[in-house]
This record gives structure tokens, sequence and C-alpha cells, in this order.
């Protein structure tokens, strides 16, 4: 028989687990609309222009490697906050 204190950290362990796997699909998922989706989307859009620039080309450019940096640092922050509550 495993000990109470054995079984709550395995617990534990699995909760942490799927949270971790929760978030690595969640920026897999990001990650992917920034870098496919997007740029997929950005011909129909050409024909709007915004500051001078074909909309999509200002979408693909300026709007997706910005979304990359906050979910990089979003990613960040939350793996240290799952770290922090170990």
């Amino acid at each position: 028989m495993i000990p109470a204190q054995s079984a709550q950290q395995h617990w534990a362990r699995l909760v942490r687990w799927a949270r971790s796997q929760q978030t690595v699909l969640t920026v897999l998922g990001a990650v992917l609309l920034a870098t496919v989706l997007v740029p997929l989307a950005a011909g129909p859009l050409n024909a709007l222009t915004a500051l001078g620039f074909p909309l999509g080309f200002l979408l693909v450019a300026q709007a997706g490697p910005i979304l990359l940096v906050v979910l990089l640092f979003w990613y960040v922050r939350r793996v240290n906050g799952a770290e922090d509550r170990l």
C-alpha cells in the first residue's frame, strides 16, 4: 500500500503535468496561428491598406513577431509560476 504522503505527491505531480501539457498545447496553437494561419489570410487582406502598407503585409511583418514575443513572455511567466508552487 502507498503511504498517504506519497499518494498526495503523486497526484500533485499529475496535476502539474496536466497543467504543463495544457500550457504547451496553448503555446503551440498560438504559434500555429501566428506563423501559418495569419500569413495564409494575408493575401486577401492586401487589398486593404493601413499606414500606407498592404494590411496583410503589415499583419505578417508586425503583428506576428509581436504576438510571438508576448506569447514567449506569457509562457515563461506561467512556467515560473508553476515552479514557485512546488
